[in-house]
């Protein structure tokens, strides 16, 4: 089953008949009453005693599951192709990465490319436009730079060492649209990281199965 079930039943007068179910015998049992014929199956033991009474025309029809091929056209007739048959490769199922790793997994790597170079670079920028604008009240480095821009990507409150030149402002700013943008993404995408956890990519063609054995 499904194709093919033989079952003994013991009828009322003490005799025994087989009783065939499934979808093969079924089929067959349509082309009979189409054509109007009786089906009498064929007592064999193996596919190869099938194909060989089928072969010498010992028996007329055979519901099996059978790959066209040109050898076999030579020796069989295939009446219309009910049912397909695909080739798989099974391979075991990916497994979940770390949950610590979900850390990473909001943002792709050139976004943290981008992001780690802006953090390292804007800094130096805006404390040399600090320098540039004779903020001489303002006696700040480039650590303290480093740390209040880290402190608005973080979400905190604006340092209250802020320059007066309306190039550092606008830079600031920038950083500002840049942190909320960057930081509502990475929120959203973490939640959803964490509520349907991500699986690695499967291979799905003949390239990526070698290239995934290669590994």
């Amino acid at each position: 089953m499904p194709y093919w079930d033989e079952e003994e039943v013991l009828a009322a007068d003490g005799s025994k008949t087989i009783v065939y179910r499934g979808s093969d015998y079924r089929m067959v049992d349509a082309i009979a009453s189409a054509l109007n014929f009786t089906v009498r199956v064929l007592p064999t033991s193996s596919w190869t005693e099938v194909t060989r009474l089928v072969e010498e025309k010992i028996s007329l029809i055979s519901p099996i599951l059978h790959g066209i091929l040109p050898e076999r056209v030579e020796k069989f007739d295939f009446t219309y192709l009910y049912e397909n048959a695909y080739s798989s490769f099974g391979m075991a199922k990916p497994g979940l990465e770390p949950r610590w790793k979900s850390i990473y997994y909001p943002l792709s790597t050139a976004v943290w490319s981008a992001m780690v170079g802006h953090v390292v670079f804007l800094p130096f920028l805006l404390w040399q436009l600090i320098r540039a604008g004779h903020d001489r009240h303002l006696n700040v480095g480039v650590g303290a730079v480093f740390q209040d821009m880290v402190g608005m990507l973080l979400g905190q409150n604006l340092p209250r060492r802020l320059s007066y030149t309306s190039s550092s402002r606008v830079l600031v700013a920038a950083w500002l649209v840049f942190a909320l943008i960057l930081g509502l993404a990475y929120r959203g995408n973490l939640t959803a990281s964490l509520t349907l956890p991500k699986y690695p990519p499967r291979p799905e063609t003949l390239k990526e199965i070698v290239d995934s054995v290669d590994m």
